[in-house]
């Protein structure tokens, strides 16, 4: 488990991984592969460090513009 803040809001999120599937990641290993039962949302933020709220606020906004 890793607790990380959201650099978009500073709200702490909580990744619930294992050591072992954090080092295969590190070592070059697809997030995705690496983790597969942890939530995208949380691997977002280990790849990003932006949280699932900021993120979905940010693609409506550029969605929202897309159609301007």
């Amino acid at each position: 488990m890793i607790t990380k803040p959201c650099v978009s809001c500073g709200e702490m999120v909580v990744i619930h991984c294992t050591q072992a599937q954090l080092r295969e990641w590190i070592n070059g290993k697809l997030i995705q592969h690496a983790m597969p039962d942890v939530p995208k949302e949380e691997r977002e933020m280990l790849l990003s460090g932006i949280c699932g709220a900021c993120w979905r606020i940010s693609f409506a906004e550029q969605e929202e513009e897309a159609y301007e």
